[in-house]
């Protein structure tokens, strides 16, 4: 704003007519313009004040499972879990153990949100992540080159994992309840498990979701 003042007075000392300047044009034409600017920068601001609000979320969520990381790790003294190959699975819902066919409802961005950030906590904390979803060979197709499938029959057969690290999300008011564990795929034990309350508008935009009978809907007018 201090800039477009400068400006503003530079074209009326230099540019603007006399007669302007004896007249009363001379604060009418100084408003316009700092209004004008005021007009142009508004839309930028507001997408700044957007993006810096979705990159927040993003890094608060990253330190609730970072969080969630230590607390499954904090009992392994031994290293016995970091010896081992741990595959990540999918964090589901509690009531199906799954995600549901709707990949924008907010439940289901934070399972893959979860299921993503927990294998790079791991992999930061020196342990060993196994991509299970990693195909035999290099799938080459039209448009794309892949190595990451979920199709069994280009998935290799012997993965030798050791832990399987899995969980379910429960809706409640204002959030969601997570419940993680590692299972020892040896003997089917659970070797670790934490829980965490995950607030709304950590991981959604509160505005966006409805609570009806306990129940979280997105709302279709922010689609």
């Amino acid at each position: 704003m201090q800039q477009m003042v400068s400006i503003t007075n530079f074209i009326l000392k230099n540019l603007a007519p006399k007669s302007m300047l004896r007249t009363g044009l001379y604060s009418t034409f100084t408003i316009f313009l700092i209004a004008c600017s005021s007009t142009v920068h508004k839309p930028i601001e507001q997408q700044i004040t957007h993006n810096q609000s979705r990159d927040y979320r993003v890094q608060y969520i990253q330190n609730y499972i970072d969080s969630m990381a230590d607390s499954l790790i904090v009992n392994d003294h031994y290293d016995r879990i970091k010896r081992g190959r741990i595959a990540v699975g999918s964090i589901g819902l509690i009531d199906t153990l799954k995600l549901s066919e709707d990949k924008t409802h907010p439940l289901d961005i934070l399972g893959l949100t979860l299921q993503d950030g927990l294998m790079s906590s791991f992999l930061n904390r020196g342990y060993k992540i196994v991509e299970y979803h990693r195909s035999r060979s290099i799938i080459i197709r039209n448009n794309q080159d892949l190595m990451i499938t979920r199709e069994i029959k280009h998935l290799k057969q012997d993965q030798d994992i050791a832990y399987f690290l899995t969980g379910t999300i429960a809706y409640q008011e204002n959030g969601a309840s997570v419940n993680l564990r590692i299972i020892d795929l040896e003997n089917d034990q659970i070797s670790a498990a934490t829980t965490k309350f995950i607030p709304m508008n950590v991981f959604w935009n509160s505005r966006q979701v409805t609570n009806y009978n306990g129940m979280l809907y997105r709302n279709s007018a922010n689609k």
